[in-house]
Parts: C-alpha cells; structure tokens; sequence
C-alpha cells in the first residue's frame, strides 16, 4: 500500500470531506477517483496503474508524492512539529517516520541547537499520546529511544538524565514482554525499578522523566496487576506535574490533565468534556488520535449516550476499517464492539468481535489484546446463549490466560473471567450467592470500570 492510500484510508467522513478532488487534473484526478472509490483492503497494486496510465515507474511515484503532498495541505498543520503531531496522532507512522528523520536532518544540517533541543522534546512527549503498532515498533521504537540520548546531549545536563533514559529502556523491556510469553515475574523487576526511579526523580525538575516514570507506573498499577498497589496516588502525582510544569508543557497540558483524570470515575461534567473534545478535534488531530478515543469513547458509551456515539462514530471513524493495516483496525473493531454491546445490538457485537479476532493475527498478534477480545466474547456468549452452557466456554478462555503468562487473580481481565464464572456456575434461583460474587468482585476490582459493566448485564438479566 503506498503512502497516499494509506493517509486517504485513514481519513474519516469529516476529514475526507476537506479534500479537493478538483485540484487534481489528468492522469492525478483518475489516480484520486480511483483510490477514493476502492474498497481493497490492500489498495490499487503500483503495476496496474502504471500500466493503465502508460507511465514510467519513476513518474508514477512522482505524481503520488505531489498528490500527498496535496492531501496533506488540505487536511494537516503546515509543518514542524505539529504535522508530526498530526501524523502520529491519526496512526500515520511510516508518514511519521519519514517526516520525523527529515526534519531532524534539517535542523541538525542547520545546527541549531537549541531549535534541536526543542524538536526532540517535543517529539518525546508528543510520543507518550501515541498508539504505535507492533508492525511499526521496530523502526519507531529504537529511534524514540535513541532521541532520549540525543535529547540529553544536546540539552543542559541534568542529574536525572541518566534516570530518563533508563526508564525509556525499561518501557521497552515491558512492551516486548506484554507481547509475547508475558510473565508477572519480569514485570515485577520492570517496576521495582521503575518505582526507584520514582523515588529519585520525583523531588526534581526534570519534567520529562518525572511524567514518563509516574505515567507507567499509573498505568500498570490501574491494570490491577498488583492489587496492593492502587493507581491513584501516581495519578494525583501526574496532575501535580502538570500544574508544576505548565509552561514546559505548553499547549498539550491541558489535553494530559484530561487524560489522567479519564481513569477515574467520570461525572457528567466529564462526559460532556470528552465529548466536546472528541467532537471538535484541534488542528493536531488530538480527538481524532486512537489513544483519546480508545480512552474516552467507551466511557461515553457506558454512561448511555447511544445516539451522540452512533453519530460520531460515522463521522469521525475510518469508512472502512479493514483497508487500515490489520493491528490498527483491530483497535477500531474493538470500539465498535463496545459500541453495539452498550446498544444491545449483540448479533452485530458478536460479526465486528470476530474482525477483531481476525485482525489479532500473525507476527503483530498482542496476546494482552486477544485476551481482552475473549472477554467481549464470553460476554456474548452468555447474553446470546445463556449461562447455562458458559463455564465450559469460559474454563477454555481462563486456560489460554494462564497459558500465557495471565495468573490467577492477577489483572482486571483474569478478575472479569474468574467472576463471570463464578457467576455462571450457580442457577438463576441462587440470588443470594450470585449477589455474594458481584459484591466480591466490586471490592476486587479497583479503578477498572470497564469490564464491570459486562458483568452487571449478565447479572441483571439472569441472577435478579
């Protein structure tokens, strides 16, 4: 796929409509009509087209990059810093990539170092709020860290140097293990040592690694992975950071703030908000980024707001999922499961949960995320079968958890299957012990409010 399908594929109704088809003329405007109207989730193969169109190869490649560059003066910031914003915000990597490599090259051909400073640091938290792939991780990845180093070189020296780029190396540690052969063990190194970072770092003015150490530790912590810690106070130390640093942070410390506070229960001046936030995306592309929706839209959709969410979703989700590259799609068909869930449409639920399924494959495949996608699909399973033929089901989903790596009672989603279970194993007529389960799994469960939902359907429907 080249680079002009893959950033019109991504586009979603609103942002497709900014295009101008009429700017293109000749042989661009057959070029445009055809990859606008293509449903192949693969694109239009280079040779056709070249062939179609009697050009060289060499003037073929020259018209998609002027026609990208076209594409992207309707729809991105101008450039610097903020198009590199946009691009990682709407899941453009190999755009990324290329344009991060670029403009680092011309800053440093320019050496300015204090504009190179201000570029590294930018794209080092800018990277915090992105959600990159595993197909794009080995180039994007190492290079991020290695933009730790240079940042630290090219920056006044700092105590806490050393610290940020040791945390930066232990996130890796920590993404690789997440992906396969996960182990609770590895992880409990990972975070001892994060949280000796944190010890040292967390009096200081290094507003990088104060962030980035106490981000990851929320996170892990927020995941119940190690249910003698809670995440609340390494959240309420974020919001401090934020506040601390304002300046630093410039214009993102508002959107961080927003983020942080998502993983708390929202009130309905909350929702509002991230409604707002989602429905008027800044120039960046912040409400438009998978992070963001991922954070916010199933909360919306819990709290009820069926309507607002079927109209966002056709005007700021991709047309069609399934021409995105398959690890970035399954993060989309996931929303939509959520979505037809909490509109009870659960034949719907049950087609978009085995795209999902389908696109968890191969070498990108996140066991983390098959397993969350088996807890959509025991859900299903119950709703449209009934508890009475579930624990089967649900034993042969616990086993591949623990298989790899998930324990028993550790993190939210081993706590979701061991209660579902539990649940499903009584009759309908043993009210009292289904009641006993649910008020176990509620003191369980901690901050995480998106799997209790799930359950409570069950309950409600069979056990009251």
């Amino acid at each position: 796929m080249t680079l002009l399908e893959e950033f019109i594929f991504s586009l979603n109704r609103t942002e497709r409509g900014k295009l101008r088809p009429l700017q293109f003329r000749g042989v661009k405007r057959k070029v445009f009509r055809k990859i606008i109207t293509t449903t192949d989730s693969e694109g239009i193969p280079p040779d056709q087209f070249i062939s179609q169109l009697k050009i060289t190869q060499k003037r073929f490649y020259q018209i998609y990059a002027e026609m990208l560059h076209s594409c992207y003066h309707d729809v991105a910031p101008a450039g610097g810093t903020e198009l590199l914003q946009y691009l990682g915000n709407m899941q453009l990597y190999r755009h990324f990539y290329i344009e991060m490599k670029r403009q680092e090259k011309e800053l440093i051909d320019a050496k300015d170092s204090k504009a190179l400073e201000d570029f590294y640091f930018k794209v080092l938290l800018m990277s915090e709020f992105f959600l990159i792939p595993p197909n794009k991780a080995g180039k994007i990845r190492p290079e991020l860290l290695k933009y730790v180093t240079r940042y630290t070189k090219v920056k006044q020296p700092h105590p806490c140097d050393q610290r940020f780029i040791r945390c930066t190396e232990i996130e890796q540690e920590m993404y690789q293990n997440f992906m396969r052969n996960f182990s609770l063990e590895k992880l409990k190194r990972s975070v001892d040592e994060l949280e000796e970072i944190y010890r040292c770092v967390r009096g200081k003015d290094h507003a990088l690694a104060k962030f980035k150490v106490t981000y990851i530790l929320a996170m892990i912590y927020f995941w119940n992975f190690f249910p003698e810690k809670k995440p609340e106070p390494y959240l309420e130390f974020l919001k401090q950071i934020i506040n601390d640093h304002r300046q630093t942070f410039g214009s993102v410390g508002e959107l961080m703030r927003m983020g942080v506070e998502s993983y708390t229960r929202p009130n309905p001046a909350d929702i509002s908000l991230y409604k707002k936030f989602l429905d008027h995306p800044t120039p960046t592309g912040e409400g438009s980024s998978l992070l963001f929706i991922e954070r916010f839209l199933p909360m919306i959709v819990i709290e009820g707001e069926i309507a607002w969410a079927k109209k966002f979703i056709a005007d700021r989700f991709p047309l069609n999922p399934g021409q995105l590259h398959k690890d970035i799609a399954m993060h989309w068909w996931r929303l939509l499961v959520i979505y037809y869930i909490h509109s009870n449409d659960f034949l719907k639920a049950m087609e978009t949960l085995e795209k999902a399924i389908a696109s968890n494959t191969g070498k990108t495949r996140n066991v983390t995320l098959d397993i969350n996608l088996r807890c959509y699909k025991i859900f299903l399973f119950v709703m449209l079968n009934g508890p009475g033929t579930a624990s089967e089901e649900i034993g042969k989903h616990i086993r591949y958890a623990r298989r790899h790596g998930f324990n028993k009672g550790e993190g939210f989603m081993m706590l979701y299957l061991k209660a579902v279970s539990d649940l499903v194993g009584l009759s309908p007529f043993e009210k009292e012990q289904a009641q006993k389960i649910r008020a176990r799994y509620v003191c369980e469960l901690a901050s995480e409010t998106r799997l209790f939902p799930l359950f409570d359907k069950i309950y409600q429907k069979y056990y009251t």
